[in-house]
Parts: C-alpha cells; sequence; structure tokens
C-alpha cells in the first residue's frame, strides 16, 4: 500500500485521536502523530522532518499500521541479539570488573577481546 494513495477513514481518524490523547507512551505517541500527519500530507519526507525522523522509518511505521491497526503500530516487537559471551564467560567479566574496577568500558570491551577473542 502507498502511502500517497491511502486515504484515511473518519473513524481511523476518530481512533488515531483517541490513542494519541490517552496513551502515556511517547513513543507510541508519536507513532500515532506521524499517521494523522500523514493524512494531512502523505509526504513522508515532510513527515519525517516535522519529527526528526528518516522517511523510511515513518514508511516502516505506515506499513505497521495498515498490517495491524493501531496496535500494530504500537506494538512493541523487540527480539534481542543472542550474547556473544555465554554465561560462564558474562560472570569471568563480572568478577574482572569487581576485581579491577576500571574507569570506562573501553576497559572491558579490550578485557573481553583479549581473553575471549570477541
Amino acid at each position: 500500500m502507498n502511502v500517497k494513495s491511502y486515504v484515511f477513514t473518519n473513524s481511523e481518524i476518530e481512533t488515531l485521536k483517541f490513542h494519541r490523547d490517552n496513551l502515556k507512551d511517547v513513543k507510541s505517541k508519536i507513532r500515532i502523530i506521524a499517521m494523522l500527519l500523514l493524512k494531512s500530507n502523505p509526504d513522508t519526507i515532510f513527515v519525517s522532518d516535522i519529527l526528526g525522523m528518516v522517511p523510511r522509518t515513518i514508511e516502516n511505521w505506515f506499513k505497521k499500521y495498515i498490517d495491524g491497526g493501531v496496535k500494530g503500530l504500537i506494538a512493541c516487537n523487540y527480539t534481542p541479539k543472542k550474547a556473544k559471551l555465554d554465561f560462564f564467560q558474562i560472570n569471568q567479566v563480572v568478577i574482572w570488573v569487581i576485581h579491577h574496577n576500571p574507569d570506562t568500558t573501553k576497559e572491558v570491551a579490550e578485557y573481553i577481546r583479549e581473553k575471549f577473542n570477541i
């Protein structure tokens, strides 16, 4: 579905406004506001300039909205990457940090690189 050819219905606008006014999560509100801005001006560059995002982000949000409505738009489907260190290696790093009390995270990263070749 193309952003420029999509026509928001009155009920969609009312639903978006309701969520905009009642959501407490700022990130979700911004996504809702982006959809309301697209209704007024279906130019992702215009909306991204206003919100300080890249146009691709606005396009991705629009796709989420089309695929799943408001719930799809505000859903957080974050899946963390698998850790590069295993449980025992993490414990070794914790012990090292406790004993050496490094000043920066760079020192911790250097330790991990030297000790585990990661």
